[in-house]
């Protein structure tokens, strides 16, 4: 089991620049719930399954992901 991480927010907060800030902020949610509806723990192998499906809705941060799962 993968253990929470309930500070992310802050450590976001801490770690980005403010305009990327937001967007992170609303795709880290959307690629656990991915996580949760595929009854599969957060990896590099399920994000750059996800990122395809995120690309294809139209959320522009794919492409940052993609390139932090590399």
């Amino acid at each position: 089991m993968i253990p929470p991480f309930p500070d992310w927010i802050a450590a976001l907060e801490a770690a980005l620049e403010p305009a990327a800030k937001e967007g992170y902020r609303r795709e880290i949610p959307a690629f656990l719930h991915h996580c949760k509806i595929h009854h599969a723990g957060a990896s590099i192998i399920l994000v750059n399954a996800y990122l395809p499906v995120a690309e294809t809705q139209g959320r522009s941060l794919g492409g940052s992901l993609r390139q932090k799962a590399e």
